[in-house]
């Protein structure tokens, strides 16, 4: 689901950030602790912060990739010729499907802990 910028590090950068997105969807953010992402993702934590410097930096990716995903669903649905009101009625289950795929304390430690990220999401959605 998430799409990192090739110039983010490619490859390995959407590994870590498809890892990291999948950990605190389930334990939330503060859960992830940044050396065992990267022992069992097979690399050094130095590695690690080569492509992202701190936790905050893997959770506005991880937002920058779920505002990529939504765009992408918008242009898909205006291209497909639906209506308004169909648009409307589509985005807002798959908006809340996507929102219950992760845990409740993801939210509250996005919201507590990293106020811009939460801006962000939050003038996007």
């Amino acid at each position: 689901m998430s799409t990192v910028d090739t110039t983010a590090g490619g490859e390995r950068a959407e590994r870590i950030l498809d890892e990291f997105a999948r950990r605190a969807g389930a334990d939330g953010i503060r859960a992830v602790v940044m050396s065992e992402l990267a022992r069992d993702l097979g690399m050094s934590t130095k590695t690690l912060y080569q492509e992202y410097p701190n936790k905050d930096s893997l959770v506005q990716a991880m937002v920058r990739g779920w505002i990529d995903h939504l765009r992408e669903v918008q242009a898909d649905q205006q291209a497909s010729g639906m209506s308004a009101e169909e648009r409307l009625q589509h985005g807002s289950r798959e908006l809340l499907e996507w929102r219950t795929t992760y845990s409740d304390v993801l939210w509250e430690d996005l919201r507590s802990d990293h106020p811009e990220a939460w801006a962000l999401y939050l003038q996007t959605v």
